[in-house]
């Protein structure tokens, strides 16, 4: 549309350039000092509408129009001025919801002109578009003229949290998802429009009524030092369908059926499933990849179910946990196996069977209570850098490298006792910061019943130590040490050895025997801590999250549905992904 405008301009003022030189050397050798001036005063107009044609287009309009005792001067987006003289207009007519202003000449002549003009969305967004995200609306349109957008969402008064978007796209048509609404809330959203190169142009303040949403969660924010302009959401995955910000207030909620969410995609979408079995980790054999809206935007079926973990690789395919044989729960193993979906069919297309890869029959513990699960797979990485999969045993009291490829293992970072021969060879040697080999069976050097296992850029993994049988491979008479921790090992790959590198215990005053989880932020050198289990055997008071610095200071520290079970803590932003 762009194009044909200034084509169909462009044409027009070259054509009329000509006639314009045409008729004026025809008047100069035929006509008198009158028909000349008169002449002059035609061509003075008609250059005054060839300005306004060549400069008047959807991507530089008029911001606006000064008057001076002769003329009216229009300023253009570009910079340009056209002086326009008064005489010449019969009228200037501005039509703002239009964007155009007409202007009428004495010769019965008109332009219309684009200009700046006014928004007038409020019929054009629908609050909770697809039923499924209360906390959410869609504004749906087209603009006169070419242009894009921002979105903010006010914070209540008194401190509350803004969320806000800048869309990159450029253009006429838009659907603008306006995300992190208040429940129960009169809610304040500004929406600007921009030029090209991100000057405002309009702004509409509008209200959008949200209605309260049930079941929410019981928050205690004891610790908050993040900056004001923090705008992430905190989320904890299984039967938590809602975020919340700093302040304690939910800003996302889900009411779809399907909900044990894995983080964000590259796409700005999420990845949930459903626990429909009341076996540990076992989940639907269906997932969802639904946007921040709520729409399901595309199903994956996967034939052995899907248990435990869900991660997107740089592909787009997806990789997850899931059982080695579809007869689960009949005496086979189960919680064995990865596999890669194929994110364009659906289709399983490559599969990692743990009872090839480890020994079946060492000692399993953390005893899940359940048969057969012996190495229970919680947590899979996928590292470009080398192609391979970290993989986090929980019954193994292991995390495990192997090769993409070929399956080899790289490396095992697990207590050294009850490994056979051909595995123990790929056991790591504990090192002190210098090097130099350690003794560590009278020290909390392993982890026990992890979770959340990742290598982080610098190579380190980095993980959530349970600490549930905290000891036991060492010395199974010993009292078991139970408390959790974020910790952090440095790898020398090439020289298989393993130094303790950082960890954070919280003091040692809370233990979860399942579930829990540690990310790390670059963006702020911080890291948060999901406690997720409350359950009985827990101690100390969780769910709970924390984040600290890098000198281990807590930056935020929240407590979440004390006593309840969760599975992971998440921190996104809303947007992220979209553009």
């Amino acid at each position: 549309m762009k194009c044909g405008i200034s084509k169909r301009l462009f044409l027009q003022t070259e054509v009329l350039k000509v006639f314009l030189i045409y008729v004026f050397l025809v008047i100069l050798f035929s006509c008198d000092k009158k028909d000349v001036d008169r002449l002059n005063n035609q061509l003075s107009m008609s250059e005054s509408k060839v300005s306004i044609l060549q400069n008047s287009s959807a991507g530089n309009l008029i911001s606006k129009i000064d008057s001076t005792s002769n003329s009216l001067d229009l300023v253009y987006e570009n910079g340009f001025i056209a002086h326009i003289p008064k005489n010449y207009l019969t009228s200037v007519a501005p039509n703002l919801p239009q964007w155009q202003t007409l202007f009428s000449f004495t010769d019965g002549t008109f332009i219309n002109a684009f200009c700046i003009g006014s928004l007038n969305l409020n019929d054009s967004i629908k609050v909770n578009p697809f039923g499924t995200a209360p906390l959410c609306a869609l504004a749906s349109f087209r603009m006169p003229v070419q242009g894009k957008f921002n979105i903010i969402v006010h914070g209540k008064p008194n401190g509350g949290v803004n969320i806000s978007h800048h869309f990159s796209n450029y253009g006429y048509e838009q659907q603008l998802p306006i995300l992190g609404l208040y429940d129960n809330y009169a809610n304040q959203v500004e929406i600007q429009f921009l030029s090209s190169n991100g000057v405002i142009r309009a702004t509409q303040m509008v209200t959008l009524q949200t209605d309260a949403v049930p079941n929410k969660p019981t928050l205690t924010i004891k610790k908050n030092s993040l900056s004001p302009i923090d705008a992430s959401i905190y989320s904890l995955s299984a039967s938590g369908p809602w975020g919340f910000d700093q302040k304690g207030e939910i800003r996302w909620y889900y009411t779809g059926d399907f909900f044990w969410s894995y983080g964000k995609l590259k796409n700005g979408n999420l990845i949930v499933s459903s626990a429909i079995n009341t076996k540990i980790g076992q989940m639907s054999p269906i997932l969802n990849e639904i946007s921040m809206l709520g729409e399901v935007v595309r199903t994956y079926n996967v034939p052995n179910f899907q248990t435990h973990d869900i991660v997107e690789m740089p592909n787009g395919n997806l990789m997850i946990g899931t059982n080695s044989s579809p007869s689960w729960g009949n005496g086979a193993p189960e919680l064995d196996a990865i596999a890669e979906i194929d994110r364009s069919s659906g289709n399983i297309i490559k599969t990692w069977d743990f009872n090839t890869i480890l020994d079946p029959t060492r000692l399993a513990l953390p005893d899940s209570g359940v048969p057969n699960d012996w190495v229970h797979i919680n947590s899979v990485f996928y590292n470009s850098n080398d192609n391979s999969i970290i993989v986090s045993c929980r019954s193994q009291s292991a995390v495990v490298k192997i090769d993409y490829s070929t399956s080899q293992i790289k490396w095992i970072l697990a207590n050294h006792n009850f490994w056979n021969t051909q595995l123990s060879q790929y056991l790591l040697t504990p090192v002190d910061s210098k090097g130099n080999a350690i003794a560590v069976d009278t020290i909390d050097f392993w982890p026990y019943g992890q979770h959340n296992a990742t290598q982080l850029q610098n190579g380190n993994v980095m993980l959530y130590d349970d600490g549930d049988y905290r000891g036991y491979y060492d010395n199974q008479n010993a009292p078991l040490k139970s408390y959790t921790r974020g910790v952090e090992y440095k790898l020398d790959e090439k020289n298989m050895t393993i130094q303790l590198y950082w960890s954070f215990d919280n003091s040692k005053t809370i233990f979860t025997q399942y579930t829990g989880s540690i990310t790390q932020f670059d963006a702020t050198n911080t890291r948060m801590i999901g406690y997720m289990d409350g359950a009985t055997n827990a101690i100390g008071e969780s769910p709970k999250i924390l984040e600290v610095d890098s000198q281990n200071n807590t930056v935020f520290e929240v407590n979440v549905n004390l006593g309840k079970f969760y599975y992971r803590a998440l921190k996104m932003d809303l947007y992220g992904g979209l553009h």
